[in-house]
């Protein structure tokens, strides 16, 4: 579930300017890729640009169907820029599944984005440079750039070890210019322009996925993809008429219905897992103070592309409370902060979280750890099966918080879910897997949870 990386990359090198001349009104560039992830399609992206009252239009469209904690939906990102001639940023405005959002740090989610754009180059200016320095024999090319789609203000592209090469696109073979990207969280990178300065295609990693976005027929970029098989229905949790299924010391066994072995994620805050021959047992009890190392204290601190947290204007709690105060409170912000409650939003940041108040329990959970993490109060992401809504035989996908909280006898892991109402019950669920127990991002951890919606049986034991 991802995109963010692909939209950002995609966005500052595929909208460009064709060096022709062009008329009013008519369409200067139009580009179709294809987004594929392992070698499957998962989406297709598109760019426009055209010439209107004299200035610049560019219009690019993210589409991506994926299975989010088990939905399978469609997700939609469009964003639009105009610039003068000479490549200044007159106005940016982005739209998610049609609805217009905020995109600046001083921009209301209806208002006009343009401020703070003067010194950077549009999109078809870019190209533009880009085209240049390519042609020219250039060993390393940098712009500063916008970035058409929303995802952040303005970026600095760097392209490194720029060189001649070919690609094969089915059986025709397209000249360009490969390169490296720079940027420590994009490394690995690898980017092919054409003589123009449009990118062709771009690949990269992401935690155990590997991307590619290529260049494509409209008919080909767009035609049917599907995410994920769920196969079966909804996760269940099976237990004896009228049983209590959380009551104290109830375990619970859980096991893929294809009979594949299920890694154990170790300890996760109070959870304990055992594996057993059909499956993982899985317990809750208070366990052993948590004790971190340097490194791991300053993972859970850590600032992330998901997470974060130094742009966002909320007001600090540090110095006045203890943790668990301070969490406690951050975990009422957050609830009340994100107003509209609903899956319009793929896999938002934290930022935008805070920002647009708009999603799901995977921007509850980014914009709480972020805003821990702030605090100076280690948080990580958790992921596993709740049971919410009226159909108490059903357990869902889901995303919460834990956070690292002081206690007299050490600190221990606490479990926080500003996506649920104030007092809802935290042992209705099962995590199983976070953040920081293994070195899964937060998009590897919504997209394995998601793939396994369907796949998975739980049965609730006795105590014993």
């Amino acid at each position: 579930m991802r995109a963010l990386l692909v939209i950002l990359v995609l966005s500052v090198l595929g909208v460009g300017v064709d060096l022709a001349p062009a008329q009013e009104g008519s369409v200067r560039f139009e580009r179709w890729y294809r987004v594929m992830l392992d070698g499957r399609p998962i989406g297709w992206q598109s760019y426009r640009e055209w010439v209107e009252g004299g200035e610049i239009v560019t219009e690019a469209v993210y589409v991506e169907r994926v299975l989010v904690l088990g939905e399978a939906r469609d997700y939609e990102r469009r964003g639009v820029v105009v610039e003068a001639p000479g490549g200044r940023v007159i106005a940016k405005r982005v739209f998610v599944n049609g609805r217009r959002v905020a995109i600046g740090e001083t921009g209301g989610e209806d208002g006009d984005d343009s401020s703070g754009f003067d010194d950077a180059l549009g999109p078809s200016a870019t190209a533009r440079f880009l085209a240049q320095r390519l042609m020219a024999g250039a060993a390393r090319a940098r712009a500063r750039v916008v970035n058409p789609l929303g995802l952040s203000r303005v970026d600095e592209l760097e392209l490194t070890s720029i060189a001649p090469c070919s690609l094969v696109i089915g059986a025709r073979q397209v000249d360009g210019y490969g390169a490296r990207e720079g940027g420590d969280d994009q490394a690995g990178a690898s980017v092919m322009l054409c003589e123009r300065g449009y990118p062709i295609r771009y690949t990269f990693r992401e935690g155990a996925g590997a991307y590619e976005i290529r260049a494509a027929s409209r008919e080909e970029a767009t035609a049917a993809f599907e995410p994920v098989e769920r196969g079966g229905q909804p996760v269940r949790v099976v237990v004896r008429e009228n049983a209590d299924v959380w009551r104290e010391g109830r375990r619970f066994m859980v096991w893929l219905a294809s009979g594949d072995a299920m890694a154990n994620p170790g300890q996760i805050g109070d959870f304990r897992y055992e594996a057993r021959d059909v499956g993982l047992l899985v317990s809750r009890e208070p366990g052993d103070p948590a004790e971190l190392s340097a490194d791991e204290r300053a993972a859970a601190l850590r600032e992330t592309r998901l997470l974060n947290f130094s742009s966002i204007d909320a007001p600090t709690l540090r110095g006045t409370l203890d943790t668990g105060e301070r969490a406690r409170l951050l975990e009422a912000m957050v609830r009340a902060r994100i107003s509209r409650k609903g899956y319009g939003v793929r896999l938002g940041d934290a930022r935008r979280a805070w920002e647009d108040r708009v999603g799901d329990c995977t921007e509850h959970a980014a914009l709480l750890c972020a805003l821990l993490r702030r605090e100076g109060v280690p948080a990580r992401v958790v992921g596993g099966l709740a049971m919410v809504g009226p159909d108490e035989g059903v357990m869902r996908q889901h995303l919460w918080v834990q956070a690292l909280i002081d206690a007299p006898d050490g600190s221990r892991w606490v479990d926080l879910d500003a996506s649920v109402p104030e007092g809802a019950a935290n042992h209705r669920r099962l995590a199983l897997g976070a953040t920081g127990v293994t070195d899964e991002t937060v998009e590897d951890l919504v997209r394995r949870l998601g793939a396994m919606d369907g796949l998975l049986r739980v049965v609730a034991l006795e105590p014993e």
